[in-house]
């Protein structure tokens, strides 16, 4: 057994040996080296709109980035918000939108044929808050079809719930500059009960944002009064795995308690994702 123990051992130290020997030869030789001379990547930033005033840009999140060298095979670019970009050449714009003055770190890779060089830059942005969506329900009548659809339901189609959904101005209605949805104990269709239930599906979406919403709700045993988000991709993720997310239930029976959930596919239900305000 001690022998054959040798035996493996020996062939190991002495491949290592060779590699070892090969190796400082190569390095001694004098052989310049045939690598090219590494590239010093540098990335320029305008801000604009900078002033003495305004150190950080004019509000609009906007920044021109110049990069040396200019003549890279490719770039890639990790602008520090979560959005990247791989652009045609050296010089691009890059608008952030987070509202609020936020420091980022840009990152650039410039590919030069052969190797990858990066470095990275720290830039303080300010961004004005700026409203991309509104309904301040101003005009009487119906609910502005180019922003709100009525889903027309009936009863039990969702959560076992006891009301008709309508698209009727005795349930949602536009009014002193106030949006209407009213429940009513009335027989229609199969119920006993309507109401109305809008959705802006196909109309607007967005990703990142932040969203002020005023409303009075109702309070009384049995009214669910709520909004909330779905994914956009819902007809073809459907819930719950297009997401959803509820910014306000209100459950008429506690009126002083507003509750908020996140669910999602494992999460729905019963999600331990929720949590209440009083």
């Amino acid at each position: 057994m001690k022998m054959f123990k040798k035996f493996l051992v020996l062939p190991i130290l002495f491949l290592y040996a060779l590699l070892s020997c090969s190796s400082g030869d190569s390095s001694d030789s004098g052989n310049p080296s045939t690598d090219p001379k590494p590239i010093t990547v540098v990335i320029n930033t305008e801000i604009v709109g900078t002033t003495a005033q305004l150190p950080n840009g004019d509000g609009s999140g906007l920044v021109k980035f110049t990069i040396s060298p200019s003549n890279g095979v490719t770039y890639k670019v990790d602008f520090g918000d979560g959005e990247t970009n791989e652009p045609a050449t050296s010089i691009f714009s890059h608008t952030y939108t987070a509202a609020g003055t936020k420091t980022y770190d840009v990152k650039v890779t410039v590919f030069d044929g052969l190797k990858y060089y990066s470095t990275t830059k720290s830039i303080v942005i300010y961004s004005e808050t700026r409203v991309i969506w509104s309904d301040e329900f101003d005009v009487a009548g119906a609910p502005d079809s180019n922003k709100w659809t009525a889903q027309i339901w009936a009863p039990g189609r969702v959560n076992n719930e006891l009301q008709s959904y309508t698209d009727r101005p005795e349930n949602v209605i536009v009014e002193g500059g106030v949006l209407k949805i009213k429940a009513k104990r009335e027989k229609y269709g199969s119920g006993d009960f309507t109401s109305a239930r809008l959705e802006s599906n196909g109309k607007f979406d967005f990703t990142y944002g932040k969203i002020v919403i005023r409303a009075k709700v109702p309070t009384g045993v049995g009214t669910w009064p709520a909004v909330w988000l779905l994914g956009s991709n819902i007809a073809t993720n459907p819930w719950p795995a297009c997401g959803e997310i509820d910014i306000l239930e209100s459950v008429g029976k506690d009126p002083h308690i507003n509750h908020s959930s996140l669910h999602s596919p494992g999460r729905f239900g019963n999600t331990p994702d929720t949590g209440t305000i009083k």
